[in-house]
């Protein structure tokens, strides 16, 4: 804005709120924000130059400086052993969506299928539930592919779908109710942060990662059982005699 244009004191006048959001800004990241019931994200330091050039939430890529959690794991973060994985996870959830999902989606399915037989005979008499009717099984199945597992062992490590996650680099955990869930993953979310959400599970568990090669300060995953994720998450990382 050219300065010349501005009756004296107008400009400082309209700038004045911008410079108050950006204070108040600071302040926020400085101390860190509380969600709720206790749990709290605290702000790391950022470094001008990280290398990280492009975030996405949900679960997908993520660009990182020398880790990548993201679901597209580089070949280079995947186990060192060449043969398959035979470990029997210590715990194991799958993300279903919820039952009134699949009769919903059937009903919808056989209504667009009569809408195209509309009582005529012939190949369109059956054709249209053939094809349609499977559709949303399909649909369900896929949107319920994600699997959340603990390993346990010397390479213990946390599964989310296809990003894995060391034992080793996790500090501390935490659960976070469906009350703050929305302001977790809102106004709070730290952009680097890795998140796995899925809309209809109300829980989600808080995995804050204390790794200086890795700039994602922590992981927000939905859960049904966020106890028992944390328990064995617990288990896998304490010292064994």
């Amino acid at each position: 804005m050219d300065q010349t244009d501005c009756a004296d004191g107008e400009c400082d006048r309209d700038a004045r709120p911008y410079q108050d959001s950006a204070a108040r800004f600071d302040r926020d990241v400085g101390r860190g924000a509380e969600v709720d019931a206790g749990v709290t994200f605290v702000r790391t330091p950022r470094k001008r130059d990280t290398g990280v050039k492009s975030h996405q939430r949900d679960g997908r890529k993520i660009a990182h400086v020398h880790r990548d959690y993201s679901e597209d794991v580089p070949e280079s973060s995947q186990p060192a052993a060449t043969t398959p994985d035979t470990r029997a996870p210590i715990y194991s959830e799958r993300l279903w969506v919820p039952l009134w999902w699949w009769p919903a989606g059937l009903l919808i399915a056989g209504l667009l299928a009569a809408e195209i037989h509309m009582g005529s005979p012939g190949i369109r008499a059956w054709l249209p539930y053939v094809l349609l009717f499977p559709f949303p099984v399909w649909a369900l199945l896929w949107v319920s592919r994600m699997r959340v597992e603990v390993f346990d062992g010397p390479d213990g490590e946390l599964r989310v779908g296809r990003a894995h996650l060391p034992l080793s680099v996790i500090s501390r955990t935490a659960v976070i109710p469906p009350s703050a869930k929305s302001a977790a993953l809102g106004r709070q979310l730290d952009p680097a942060a890795f998140v796995t959400n899925r809309s209809w599970v109300k829980q989600t568990a808080l995995i804050v990662l204390d790794d200086p090669e890795d700039p994602t300060p922590y992981w927000l995953v939905s859960t049904r059982r966020p106890a028992e994720l944390l328990a064995a998450i617990g288990r896998g990382t304490e010292p064994k005699a």
